[in-house]
């Protein structure tokens, strides 16, 4: 899986989910507006932070 399909499915994961940005970027370990960049396009995370990120989605089974 490539950063873009992270990406992807931590955004498929928050509409699901219907949670805070605060609170899924607090899980990640993130400011909330590091989380909004990322799923705008406007960022892209560095590779050990799309490590953590799939692992909370792993986690909750979206990966």
């Amino acid at each position: 899986m490539d950063s873009r399909e992270v990406i992807q499915a931590l955004e498929r994961y928050l509409k699901d989910k219907n949670e805070d940005d605060r609170k899924t970027a607090a899980r990640i370990g993130v400011p909330s507006h590091t989380l909004r960049s990322w799923i705008s396009g406007a960022e892209q995370p560095q590779r050990q932070v799309v490590v953590r990120i799939a692992g909370v989605l792993k986690c909750a089974g979206y990966i």
